[in-house]
């Protein structure tokens, strides 16, 4: 009989303790991995209402090694386009995956559902793309590319609370950057945040106009790419402010079109002193003398309207400084590759034809 101050029932309690705890630990992340994955079978049922692609469910009963072949036809798909078709593949890779804990299949999981939720979001679905990217970051937290869509999800929802609060969780992620890349990306998640709270700022509902103007002007001495969101603010709640502001721009042939757009009844042009500005309305016969415009394009509208009889106006195309991709509207990030407020604006001359209306009756 072993008595309790015997040594070794000290030894056996402690062992026995150990042993219970990595026992109950065992368990306990069974049960985790148990959840995530019913999480994730949950999420992917929750969007098959469009169904599988036909044929899709039989070559995965019979092919042996089905996924690979599978995500190149859906990536195909999603080259062409056709975002309908990859993600009917997508949830049906999904959906036969298997209820398994198996960390590759877990590995594949997350892959094919950070496709899915791409395939969402390309396809204008933000909703569905904004539920599957945050069904992965709850199980798998750490994924930077999700966060950098989830990013965009919300600033395309004007959710842009969540989106500075998940550009903090990309600057955590990537603070351990090599110094060399370290201050590029800085940069670009200093801009993005700047961005970020200037959209804030215009978009709420609680701050007072002035207070608005205030904080604006700060970001915008602060960061000048954000100058021409802030001008735009400023045309249509402060005219005033707009004006004596405006002449401070450092890159005025960025806010050529806005100028442009100006109400011609709206421009005080005795007021105007500032060369690159009258050159903008001098193009458009607003201001009638003999300077010339520094611009190429607005030099020709000036001939043209004061020494022609043919009707001209002037169109805008946006260009990514990056990528070099051209748009017919100018969006704050380009669709392309992402770049933020890094736009050429483009002036095309375009003739305008007399068109004569005529009654449907």
């Amino acid at each position: 009989m072993f008595s309790y101050k015997d040594p070794l029932v000290g030894i056996i309690i402690i062992v026995g303790i150990i042993a219970l705890v990595a026992l109950i630990d065992y368990f306990r992340n069974r049960y985790k991995e148990r959840q995530k994955d019913i999480s994730l079978r949950n999420l992917t049922k929750s969007y098959d209402f469009m169904g599988l692609k036909d044929g899709v469910e039989e070559f995965l009963a019979l092919s042996q090694n089905p996924i690979p072949t599978l995500q190149f036809i859906a990536n195909a798909y999603m080259q062409s386009g056709n975002t309908q078709e990859a993600i009917k593949i997508y949830l049906g890779i999904l959906e036969n995956l298997g209820h398994s804990a198996d960390n590759t299949k877990a590995r594949i999981k997350i892959e094919i559902l950070q496709n899915l939720g791409s395939a969402y979001y390309r396809a204008g679905f933000l909703q569905r793309a904004k539920d599957v990217f945050l069904e992965i970051l709850k199980n798998y937290p750490r994924n930077p590319q999700v966060l950098i869509f989830l990013l965009k999800i919300y600033e395309h929802l004007h959710e842009y609370t969540n989106a500075i609060d998940t550009l903090m969780c990309i600057e955590e992620i990537y603070e351990n950057m090599p110094p060399n890349q370290n201050e590029r990306f800085i940069y670009g998640l200093e801009l993005n945040k700047a961005y970020l709270q200037t959209l804030l700022i215009i978009n709420s509902i609680e701050l007072p106009i002035a207070d608005k103007i205030a904080k604006l002007n700060e970001i915008k001495n602060k960061e000048p790419r954000l100058e021409k969101i802030i001008f735009a603010f400023f045309k249509d709640t402060n005219p005033k402010l707009f004006w004596e502001e405006i002449t401070k721009c450092a890159h005025k042939e960025h806010m050529i079109d806005m100028l442009w757009l100006f109400d011609d009844k709206n421009v005080p042009l005795q007021q105007i002193k500032d060369k690159a500005i009258l050159d903008i309305y001098r193009a458009k016969g607003l201001v009638m003398d003999d300077q010339s415009c520094d611009i190429f394009e607005l030099e020709n509208m000036r001939i043209l309207k004061q020494h022609s009889h043919i009707q001209v106006d002037l169109d805008f195309e946006y260009r990514c400084h990056s990528c070099k991709q051209i748009f017919p509207f100018e969006n704050a990030r380009c669709s392309h590759c992402g770049e933020l407020l890094n736009n050429d604006v483009l002036l095309k001359i375009r003739k305008v034809d007399n068109e004569a209306s005529y009654p449907l009756l």
